[in-house]
């Protein structure tokens, strides 16, 4: 695939980032993007502004609590809708996207623990979604279009 034409049109350097040696053996079809929909409207009637750190991330959910509102809609029976969480809280762990890449695709077989620093720093950040009511009541058996609708209808 190295000289294929077709490579010029895949966006952002991806098949180069999948090269061996220089050379392009197969390229992603798909890239994920990671964050959080939030509802403009209701972050202005509660006094909200937009977090840039994953501190004020963790200090808005407890502003959004205390005024009786549920922070996240989550999906919690379609397990792909919780990977952009991960990325996000990953990302912030390890330092920037590109070094959760890292540890991610360059790590050893089987060099992933739990009980790795990273990681648990990773799962502390996840458990925010679910720690103090965050999510709407019945996010455990939530699909994927229940949250949409929760998210839509205002009820996370």
């Amino acid at each position: 695939m190295t000289k294929a034409p077709y490579l010029k049109n895949i966006k952002n350097n991806y098949a180069q980032q999948f090269a061996i040696n220089g050379k392009v053996y197969n390229a992603p079809l798909t890239a994920n993007v990671y964050g959080f929909f939030y509802n403009k409207t209701a972050f202005a009637k509660m006094g909200l502004k937009v977090p840039e750190t994953w501190a004020e991330f963790e200090a808005l959910v407890k502003q959004i609590r205390e005024q009786g509102k549920t922070p996240f809609a989550l999906a919690g029976t379609e397990g792909w809708t919780l990977n952009g969480y991960h990325q996000l809280a990953l990302a912030t762990v390890a330092g920037s996207a590109k070094k959760a890449n890292q540890v991610l695709r360059f790590s050893p077989v089987n060099g992933i623990k739990a009980s790795n620093p990273v990681m648990q720093q990773d799962f502390n950040r996840l458990d925010l979604l679910h720690k103090n009511n965050a999510a709407q009541n019945n996010w455990r058996g939530a699909s994927y279009n229940d949250a949409v609708v929760a998210f839509t209808k205002g009820d996370a």
